[in-house]
């Protein structure tokens, strides 16, 4: 049961990771009050993004995600990670965050 939560809890965190990649950079950073925004700004941004995700993972787009559609996903962001093909993700693959989200767990608290 553990493993399965530890492969599902990956998954996620994959995939979440490949959305994020997907999207282009934004503009220049903005003073911290012009970068508040509201809770239903908030909402509607998170609400686009989960569609995204789903869009791009859905892909027979028969509206549903099935675990052959997540693994697939999951796996092309593993060897996109996997710099030198060796089938192993080491801490400097994932600190240059090829692909993936390695590069935020590793920053520093502001």
């Amino acid at each position: 049961m553990k493993a399965l939560l530890l492969t599902a809890t990956t998954a996620a965190a994959l995939v979440a990771g490949a959305a994020i990649a997907q999207q282009a950079p934004g503009p220049a950073p903005q003073p911290k009050a012009e970068r508040q925004i509201s809770q239903q700004q908030f909402e509607a941004r998170q609400a686009q993004r989960t569609e995204r995700m789903f869009a791009r993972l859905d892909t027979n787009k028969d509206g549903a995600i099935t675990k052959a559609e997540l693994d697939a996903a999951s796996k092309a962001r593993f060897e996109k990670a996997d710099a030198n093909k060796d089938g192993v993700l080491s801490g400097d693959e994932l600190k240059r965050g090829k692909g993936m989200r390695g590069h935020r767990m590793h920053r520093q608290p502001a």
